[in-house]
């Protein structure tokens, strides 16, 4: 059906204009982007929501119905995340009558599964990227890019990320968390990880999983039961405070315990091509068999402070208004100064 669509005929029957289009569908973008548009509506700006998917319902009660429509409108700006096939529908349907941006949320700029290869055709499409950093925008994969194309605007979630962090904290925390993914290998992964905790001799650690949003499966509930474990029914968030060490296979959550001060290990299986920067600059501990699993959690301890690892990676601390500043580049703008000036 996309396909065989043109603006101009859509618009024949949708004649609302606004001068922000922010399109919305998996919970990355979706969790980032909010605050931005939260702010969009306090400052009384001209914008539109289209929601699809997950983020229908993860902007329930945070975006004004009336700032809600469900098919493309005539808008001069047009931003949406780098996740689906939606979203490279809405730039390409845009592209000649709009200014485009997608906004790269992940905290990697690489990594060896698909998503990684659809979100770099997405950005390729827009007139703009948005990163989360500087690290991120500076990456190889974006060389081609002009500088001008280009703009930092950091995450939007990371400060109440940090402040609700310390909220939740827990100082005898003990509980081994693994953040659960989905997709080729993950499955893999999960098993190298339950087998390296039942060859554990006497009693178990206490092990909690974390599933993704968007699993279909119940494979953590019979994880869980396998190793006396539990299901986490909290936050993500609260989840990573209590937790004495992360492991993930191959989740941005990583990023986010890292911030958080966790020893974070990814569990990739050998012959597994996975892999992302935090690996490579050893920030975090990768276990590739039984024993390396084991001998990760057991010396797991977080390798720098969030402060280095967010001025390693120019992580600006005003995001939100970076974000104004890349919509609306001609207004005056008050400026709160980043974590690092390079």
């Amino acid at each position: 059906m996309f396909a065989t669509l043109t603006l101009s005929t859509l618009l024949a029957t949708a004649p609302i204009e606004t001068d922000c289009l922010f399109v919305l569908t998996h919970a990355g973008e979706t969790n980032e982007l909010l605050p931005v548009i939260e702010e969009m509506q306090r400052q009384n700006r001209d914008y539109r929501v289209i929601a699809l998917n997950v983020a229908a319902d993860l902007v329930k009660g945070k975006v004004p119905l009336e700032r809600l429509v469900d098919k493309p409108i005539k808008a001069k700006k047009v931003i949406t995340g780098v996740h689906s096939e939606e979203h490279k529908y809405y730039l390409e349907l845009y592209r000649d009558q709009a200014e485009t941006f997608a906004y790269w949320d992940n905290p990697e700029p690489r990594g060896a599964v698909a998503y990684f290869t659809h979100a770099l055709k997405v950005q390729a499409i827009a007139k703009k990227v948005l990163f989360p950093s500087g690290f991120v925008a500076s990456a190889r994969e974006f060389q081609d890019r002009p500088a001008s194309e280009k703009i930092v605007v950091g995450k939007p979630t990371l400060l109440k990320f940090l402040n609700d962090l310390k909220r939740y904290s827990n100082a005898d925390a003990s509980t081994i968390l693994f953040v659960g993914t989905y997709g080729d290998g993950y499955e893999k992964a999960l098993g190298l990880f339950v087998n390296s905790i039942k060859t554990l001799p006497g009693n178990k650690p206490k092990v909690v999983f974390q599933r993704h949003p968007m699993a279909k499966s119940n494979i953590e509930e019979k994880c869980a039961e396998a190793i006396g474990g539990s299901v986490s029914k909290i936050p993500l968030l609260e989840a990573i405070a209590q937790a004495k060490v992360v492991v993930t296979y191959n989740s941005s959550a990583g990023f986010q315990a890292l911030v958080g001060g966790k020893p974070v290990v990814y569990v990739v299986p050998e012959g597994d091509s996975y892999s992302n920067s935090l690996i490579e600059d050893r920030c975090v501990a990768k276990a590739a068999n039984l024993e390396k699993v084991l001998e990760a959690l057991a010396q797991a301890k977080a390798s720098f402070s969030p402060e280095e690892l967010l001025a390693s990676m120019q992580v600006p601390l005003d995001p939100v208004e970076r974000f104004f500043i890349a919509l609306y580049p001609n207004e005056d703008h008050n400026r709160r100064p980043l974590i690092t000036q390079n």
